[in-house]
């Protein structure tokens, strides 16, 4: 009897393997998931493979949007209000890849695709209309990383799958899989046995292995394997569901100390917002010994751009940690209208800066993030008198919006184009120093206009120049189908016109 009691008390305090219904029935089919996921994988390798700018990229995101819908739909579940955005927006990302060369932009959008996916499935899964803005950003950093932990998942589920099967074909499967794990070290005994042995074998074995790119194949199959595991311990760790689904419903904190920081913190904005104000905007005051009004003009766009994410930030963690309070609103207010002035400021030192040294892409990304941050801004001015706007969701459809835009405007053929229109003649004739340099390192995005007939006699003669020509047309030579690229295309094409002239 003692026995039986204690048997039972150690199943009772037996730690359950799965809470969620949604992942326990993942588990129980295995069958389903695991071949959908390998067949993912496959699918991930073949698009992705040393090729992650070609026309198979956009054929990648359609197809992991599908295979992920899919595993919902085995579940049961549909998709969710708001769904047809993310696919639209993914969708557009994809596409923009495939006609772009920009690599810097292309990492940038693969970074956008990652995150905007993973707050679809979060959005597919979880009750999230509730969700305020730090949680929501949470739930998806959590969601990411918590998938590391859960590597083991695809092996244990396989073990719940083997142990539902009946003994004799359980004992099949297991026998097929030790034959296979035998058998692959031993052909490779005997083919190295027989190489040995017989200089024709061997020479024909070679030829074989390196006609296949053994080191390819090697590589293929080591990207099958790892985007197996990310997509299926992605979907286990997501439907586990560990997030919970209401809202944080702490006890705010008293606003008595944080209203003394923003209290201080605003004056000292309003002092700065005066002099740039009376310095930079106005001009009529005389300027430190030793400054000219350019140079004063040209320096500290970089800080203000930080002091304004900064101010995001910080404004976002007083709606969201402490108690609702008039004072606290006001001086909310004026710090977030400080910020503009600090945007208006610190375009306008990137503006005066552009035009004296030129235009690079992270200048552009400077000028895209300010304009970003002004329309956030609005949002989070809004959610000062409005406790329940979406703030999430209007901020993700603007940084969308907004990066869609950018990936599409191909920015190294701005970046060439203002460039060379105003700092290259100036440069023949002496007045200005010209960076050849950064010019050849630019993508085939500028190639429209590196290859003008205006420009190209006299960028041509530059030593700088001609790796970015050959740059261009080693491209285009090893594009092939699967690698093929729009922008590369247009580039070789484009070359080759103006060098038959």
């Amino acid at each position: 009897m003692n026995e039986i009691s204690k048997d039972l008390n150690l199943k009772e305090n037996k730690p359950e393997i799965c809470k969620s219904p949604l992942q326990s029935e993942m588990k129980q089919n295995f069958e389903f998931f695991g071949l959908a996921s390998s067949i993912y994988a496959l699918f991930f390798a073949c698009c992705l493979y040393k090729n992650t700018a070609g026309i198979t990229f956009p054929f990648f995101v359609a197809g992991t949007v599908y295979y992920f819908v899919t595993c919902m739909k085995q579940l049961g579940m549909q998709r969710k209000k708001g769904g047809l955005f993310y696919m639209l927006s993914l969708s557009l990302l994809g596409i923009s890849v495939f006609l772009t060369a920009d690599k810097n932009i292309n990492r940038i959008t693969i970074l956008g695709i990652v995150l905007l996916l993973v707050s679809f499935m979060l959005h597919y899964v979880y009750e999230d209309r509730e969700w305020n803005f730090m949680k929501h950003t949470g739930a998806i950093f959590q969601s990411v990383f918590t998938s590391v932990f859960s590597i083991a998942d695809p092996f244990i589920d396989f073990k719940v799958y083997l142990d539902k099967k009946d003994k004799g074909k359980r004992g099949l499967t297991k026998y097929v899989i030790l034959g296979f794990a035998f058998a692959v070290p031993f052909v490779l005994f005997i083919i190295v046995l027989l190489a040995s042995a017989d200089a024709v074998f061997a020479d024909f074995i070679f030829k074989f292995f390196i006609r296949i790119n053994l080191v390819q194949i090697i590589g293929f199959i080591f990207t099958m394997i790892a985007a197996f595991f990310m997509s299926y311990c992605f979907l286990s760790t997501l439907l586990r569901k560990e997030i919970p689904e209401e809202s944080d419903k702490k006890v705010k904190r008293e606003p008595l100390p944080v209203i003394i920081v923003t209290a201080f913190a605003s004056a000292v904005y309003l002092f700065f917002c005066g002099i740039q104000i009376l310095y930079l905007f106005v001009g009529k005051f005389s300027l430190p010994e030793g400054y000219t009004y350019a140079q004063y003009a040209r320096q500290g766009f970089f800080q203000l751009l930080f002091v304004c994410i900064l101010n995001l930030v910080m404004v976002l963690a007083c709606l969201t940690y402490f108690r609702e309070n008039r004072i606290l609103k006001g001086i909310l207010v004026v710090i977030s209208v400080c910020t503009y002035i600090m945007i208006v400021s610190s375009a306008l030192r990137m503006s005066l800066y552009i035009g004296s040294y030129g235009l690079t892409l992270l200048r552009m990304l400077v000028l895209w993030a300010l304009a970003v941050i002004a329309l956030l801004m609005a949002g989070v001015i809004v959610s000062i008198f409005k406790g329940g706007f979406p703030l999430f969701r209007y901020a993700m459809v603007i940084v969308t919006v907004f990066y869609i835009g950018l990936a599409y405007s191909h920015p190294d053929y701005w970046i060439a184009k203002y460039n060379v229109e105003n700092f290259l003649f100036e440069a023949e004739n002496g007045t200005e120093d010209f960076d050849y340099r950064h010019l050849s390192e630019l993508s085939a995005d500028a190639a429209l206009i590196l290859t003008d007939p205006a420009y190209f006699e006299t960028l041509s003669e530059k030593e700088q120049m001609s790796s970015y020509y050959n740059k261009i047309q080693r491209q285009a030579d090893m594009m092939g189908i699967r690698k093929f690229n729009v922008s590369k295309y247009i580039a070789q094409k484009s070359l080759a016109t103006i060098l038959q002239e």
